[in-house]
């Protein structure tokens, strides 16, 4: 999100990344559930979280937030914690895509140097139309 500060001279642009505010409003809402009463939030925790993995990364701290999230559903999987397997499995390969996507841009990696055909052979951005292949 840009967000436009308007002054007498110029317009400035500011970058507010949204699973930064994403992230941090998610960790308030737990903040809030462990005073109160958990079941009643859980909607909400996990729309943002859904949120959180409907964007792209566009920086590593966006990218950490979003694998800090997939570490979490890994752990939901191994206690048998959800309904629909396939579903989470999907989230986490999104999630997954986007972190390495902004990695990859802003480390400049070129991970077929380290074998990426081999282990990304059909990696594609997931925010993107057409493939991109490290």
């Amino acid at each position: 999100m840009l967000q436009e500060t308007k002054s007498p001279c110029a317009t400035k642009q500011t970058h507010n990344p949204p699973i930064l505010s994403l992230a941090k409003r998610l960790e308030v809402l737990y903040q809030q559930a462990e005073q109160f009463d958990f079941s009643s939030w859980g909607s909400e925790i996990a729309a943002l979280e859904d949120e959180i993995a409907a964007n792209p990364a566009t920086s590593l701290p966006e990218a950490a937030v979003q694998v800090m999230l997939v570490s979490a559903y890994i752990e939901r999987v191994r206690e048998d914690l959800v309904d629909d397997t396939d579903l989470i499995l999907q989230k986490m390969e999104r999630l997954v895509r986007s972190a390495l996507s902004a990695v990859v841009r802003e480390t400049g990696v070129n991970l077929a140097e380290y074998g990426g055909e081999r282990y990304t052979p059909s990696y594609t951005d997931p925010f993107r139309r057409s493939p991109v292949y490290n």
